[in-house]
């Protein structure tokens, strides 16, 4: 398990700067600080999981193939706010001392954790004011502590309702510098919304505690390819397609993932596809010279109860 040091987050006056490819947000507080270079804190081939509340089995019965976990959710604990809360045991069985002993198994063969904040039904979760801005980076760290999360993945889902390109920024740009280059950030979303490409194109500049954070905020953009009715051949190509979009728009392959769902879309067979499809998107991409980063899958109930083919077949083909 990774140690790093913890940082409280101050109240800071935020500057927005506007740039060609979605925005600079430039955080400031008083005093001298040392800057924080830029490290890219995921596994270079990412094979992700969403861990599920309401039932998935322990973290540690997943296939070694698999990465990168995502804790879904940390939903809204005040709606209209940015406090957070998250219970693991939502109907998993899995109690709080159990989740954080099975976080630093995973870890301890090399696996990254991220709290997934928001999801279909976030409870009202809104950040778009400074004391909102307080609110979420003070739960985030709250509950990364406790559970040793090793990151967080935005998925505010709703076309991003009760947020912002600006907000999603600031917030994201204070976590890093608060809590170190080590910190992940990542986003999940709809394919073609426009406040997620933007944000996983935006750089942020945010000093905390007399540590600055200057680079990028989004480490990894993995649209969600599931929950829309398309037939397989066409939503092959919208994965091709929206890759090549963001690359032309400056994001690296390495930034950009695949999201999936075989077995587990809220509208059935319409609005999934089995994993070799997915893997022939992949492979189609790295054909063409652009190999992206990884895949994850929702989610890791249906993995567990069908022997994990997703992360066997990505897991194989990236080498995890």
């Amino acid at each position: 398990m990774r140690l790093r040091t913890r940082h409280t987050a101050s109240l800071i006056t935020a500057v927005t700067l506007l740039v060609t490819l979605g925005v600079v947000i430039a955080v400031r507080s008083s005093g001298p600080s040392d800057e924080t270079t830029a490290r890219d804190p995921l596994p270079t081939a990412v094979v992700a999981e969403y861990w599920r509340t309401d039932g998935s089995p322990r973290l540690t019965s997943a296939s070694d193939r698999v990465n990168v976990f995502f804790l879904a959710f940390a939903t809204s604990a005040q709606p209209g706010t940015g406090r957070l809360a998250f219970e693991p045991d939502q109907g998993s069985g899995i109690a709080s001392e159990q989740l954080r002993e099975d976080i630093a198994a995973v870890q301890a063969r090399g696996a990254v954790v991220l709290l997934s904040i928001g999801g279909a039904v976030d409870g009202g979760i809104e950040l778009r004011t400074a004391a909102q801005f307080d609110e979420l980076v003070a739960s985030v760290e709250r509950i990364c502590d406790d559970y040793g999360c090793d990151g967080i993945d935005w998925d505010l889902e709703r076309g991003g309702a009760g947020t912002d390109l600006d907000a999603l920024v600031t917030a994201s740009a204070r976590l890093k510098a608060g809590r170190g280059s080590d910190f992940a950030v990542t986003a999940s979303a709809e394919p073609g919304l426009r406040l997620y490409e933007d944000f996983a194109l935006a750089e942020g500049e945010a000093t905390v505690d007399g540590r600055t954070w200057r680079g990028p905020v989004c480490d990894l953009y993995g649209p969600q390819f599931y929950d829309f009715a398309q037939p397989p051949a066409e939503r092959r190509a919208d994965i091709e397609a929206t890759a090549r979009r963001m690359v032309d728009r400056g994001l690296p392959p390495s930034r950009f993932a695949i999201g999936t769902s075989y077995a587990g879309s809220a509208i059935g067979a319409p609005g999934q596809m089995p994993v070799t499809e997915y893997l022939a998107a992949y492979r189609a991409l790295a054909d063409a010279g652009q190999r992206v980063r990884g895949a994850y899958v929702w989610d890791m109930t249906i993995e567990a109860a069908q022997g994990y083919p997703f992360a066997e077949a990505f897991g194989a083909e990236l080498g995890t």
